[in-house]
């Protein structure tokens, strides 16, 4: 049930009250909170064995996909030092299995991963200090097993050359890799105001959505709109208009926590997700922050307001996208109701 503020709640057609998600792990033992999962959607009322359900498995993440992205998890985490380290374990592994293998069986490729390991996880010079570790490892495990070669210069030659190759390559693997970083983080973040875009705040509220799950800890949801935005365009041309969206953004960025997730939703919307904040805090934060912008937009003689719709979850709350439809339809309550106000509610899921 909603608690109102101001009215009647006016909550979506769409929004039913008679059922959760739950999202399970690999073991099917606990409420997965650690990513953003498919869940099994089930009534509630009808509890179900996870072990005795059939159907569970098209559910559940991908075993080997979860198992990849935790090794890389793990990975990039650990410091240059570690991956130069494990590096040189495999490379030296590879060198004893080179050597008892003798000069008929080359392991040369092989030596490869070790080097574009460490390239992609270390950077640039820590994948340059893999290659020549490499090849020191591939030519004194070469040297000791080859018969004697016509010129004595000739395993020399082959150090120089196979350096130039692993060198190519290990620049290689860290361009891809900076290139990788740099597009993810494009893809993740609204390249206007520099915060995050609907895309990945769907995915960070989810994680914050199935912990207040696991937990029963309450959050709140907020959905601003700029009144009057598109006078501000018309009256000051466009280059105004993305100069008050940064501006926005960096007002809301300054008066919010840093455990506090903010983004861009398309246009002149924003969203704001308060994780521990229950009716009276998020209440209060929310006034402080339209207070801020109104200043910001006097301080800037920009003929804006801000509707704010906000809904404070308490128990078990529904999906994302339910959750902002909840707070986006207050907003427009406020919208109707003659703009630059707040509305909030409090929703009490059916447990």
């Amino acid at each position: 049930m909603f608690r109102p503020v101001n009215g009647q709640s006016d909550l979506p057609p769409s929004f039913r009250m008679d059922q959760k998600y739950i999202c399970y792990n690999n073991n099917h033992n606990n409420a997965h909170t650690h990513g953003v999962v498919r869940c099994a959607f089930l009534s509630v009322g009808e509890p179900k064995s996870v072990a005795d359900d059939s159907n569970i498995a098209e559910w559940c993440p991908n075993t080997m996909m979860t198992v990849k992205a935790n090794i890389a998890g793990f990975l990039n985490r650990q410091s240059r030092y570690f991956h130069i380290m494990a590096g040189t374990l495999l490379a030296v592994l590879l060198g004893i299995f080179d050597y008892l293998t003798g000069p008929d069986i080359s392991f040369l490729i092989f030596y490869l991963f070790p080097v574009s390991l460490v390239a992609w996880f270390g950077g640039r010079r820590a994948g340059a200090l893999m290659v020549l570790i490499s090849v020191v490892t591939w030519f004194f495990a070469d040297v000791m097993t080859r018969v004697p070669q016509a010129h004595f210069l000739i395993p020399f030659w082959s150090v120089i050359e196979k350096s130039g190759v692993f060198l190519i390559i290990a620049y290689i693997v860290s361009v891809m890799r900076t290139a990788f970083d740099r597009e993810k983080a494009s893809a993740r973040i609204d390249f206007l105001t520099g915060i995050l875009n609907r895309r990945s705040f769907f995915e960070y509220a989810d994680i914050e959505n199935n912990r207040a799950h696991r937990y029963q800890r309450p959050f709140t949801m907020v959905y601003m709109d700029l009144d009057n935005f598109k006078l501000v365009n018309d009256l000051f041309g466009h280059d105004v208009g993305d100069m008050l969206l940064r501006s926005v953004a960096e007002t809301l960025r300054e008066n919010i926590r840093k455990i506090d997730l903010i983004a861009r939703m398309g246009g002149d919307e924003f969203v704001l997700l308060l994780p521990e904040t229950g009716y009276e805090p998020a209440q209060a934060a929310v006034r402080k922050i339209q207070e801020r912008l109104l200043d910001v937009a006097r301080k800037h003689g920009w003929p804006v307001t801000f509707s704010i719709g906000a809904v404070t979850f308490v128990g078990s709350p529904t999906t994302v996208d339910e959750m902002i439809k909840v707070a986006d339809s207050l907003m427009y309550s406020v919208k109707k109701s003659g703009k630059n106000m707040v509305r909030h509610e409090t929703f009490y899921p059916n447990q």
